[in-house]
């Protein structure tokens, strides 16, 4: 082989060794490139999920601030409605015993009395209307027939 061929040769070995130790380079750099990106994803995850820890913890609170509220306004509706049980008995109470009161000897006839009275009464004006009802119609009708 010539010299040049050698020369030739050595100069593409070299050639070959600068891109193999370039190529070496680059996949450190690669790698090193790809460890910092997950390093970074997997920081980006953690404060994801403490953001998410963060926004859940919140919520429960709301809710639990809610739900307190509500157990608040349950058991004032709770305490009106027994008071108010115990107002609607006390009335009932009061109404039997107003309508099983006894009453006062001689207020039950004078009562019954007068309200037969007031009967009598209003049977008799409707008779007495009634007549005057028929007189007319006949006058009314004597009048229609002349």
């Amino acid at each position: 082989m010539s010299p040049a061929v050698f020369a030739e040769l050595e100069e593409l070995r070299q050639g070959k060794a600068k891109q193999d130790s370039d190529l070496s380079a680059a996949r450190d750099q690669a790698q090193r490139d790809k460890a910092e990106l997950e390093r970074q994803l997997s920081e980006a995850r953690s404060k994801a999920a403490q953001g998410a820890e963060k926004a859940a913890q919140e919520a429960r609170r709301e809710l639990e601030g809610r739900l307190a509220e509500a157990g608040a306004r349950l058991q004032a509706a709770e305490r009106e409605g027994a008071r108010l049980a115990e107002e609607n008995e006390r009335l009932s109470e009061q109404l039997a015993s107003d309508v099983e009161r006894p009453v006062a000897e001689g207020q039950e006839n004078g009562v019954a009395a007068e309200e037969n009275g007031l009967k009598e009464r209003e049977e008799k004006e409707r008779q007495a209307a009634a007549a005057w009802e028929k007189k007319y119609q006949v006058l009314a009708q004597e009048k229609d027939n002349l």
